[in-house]
């Protein structure tokens, strides 16, 4: 399936007969009553365009073959319709979604991608916040008999989501910043040698945290 999404060439194995190589150029259409989750993999979920159908007809008023009705009394309707969406789809080179439809793609996207949700959940972003935060300051401590969990480590054990690794999660962190653009990377200056330090991120604050409370936190800060 990623394959024919990508527009890759998939093996075709007819019966009794030589496979092939085919390259699909088909849109697909997945009727379902849940949402497919591609846990972790947003290449497949940036390309799913999703129709929702939240009108439920009780049984009762149910009429077979409803598509051939449809066609006899509404058909020049339908096919003016799908004129006018395939020229508007030739000028512009994409599919028009409503609001309703990115809001259900958006909840797929942080449902299949933890690091996602918790991002959204737990931090506010803002051009002016400056102060620097680092991935292990975000990653959090472990629970311990002293102390609770902190950061993504809570978030995981409150939500019941397994926890990945801490490279994991600096890489979908970096991932996040990239496609969210809510944020910046940036590497903090050793004042030793002058070589570029740890990686960490501006442009966002814990939500409920006043500004004065973060000032003057350096790496070490968040380190411990």
């Amino acid at each position: 399936f990623m394959s024919m999404i990508s527009e890759g060439k998939i093996m075709i194995y007819p019966k009794f007969k030589t496979p092939y190589y085919y390259q699909p150029t088909a849109k697909d259409v997945l009727t379902c009553n849940d949402i497919p989750r591609f846990r972790e993999s947003q290449a497949a979920v940036n390309r799913f365009v999703i129709i929702p159908f939240d009108h439920f007809i009780p049984p009762a008023q149910r009429i077979e073959d409803y598509h051939e009705h449809l066609l006899k009394t509404e058909g020049s309707g339908i096919l003016n319709w799908a004129l006018a969406g395939a020229k508007l789809m030739q000028e512009t080179h994409v599919f028009t979604t409503s609001e309703r439809s990115e809001e259900l793609a958006h909840e797929n996207k942080l449902i299949g991608n933890p690091v996602y949700a918790f991002m959204e959940e737990t931090y506010e972003f803002s051009l002016s916040y400056t102060d620097p935060i680092s991935p292990d300051f975000m990653f959090g401590n472990k629970e311990t008999r002293e102390k609770d969990a902190t950061g993504y480590r809570e978030f995981c054990s409150r939500n019941n989501i397994g926890l990945s690794s801490l490279p994991k999660f600096r890489t979908e962190l970096a991932r996040f910043c990239r496609e969210s653009k809510f944020m910046e990377q940036i590497r903090e200056k050793d004042d030793a040698t002058g070589n570029k330090g740890k990686r960490a991120y501006v442009g966002l604050r814990q939500k409920g945290v006043p500004v004065y409370d973060m000032v003057g936190q350096t790496f070490d800060d968040f380190k411990n």
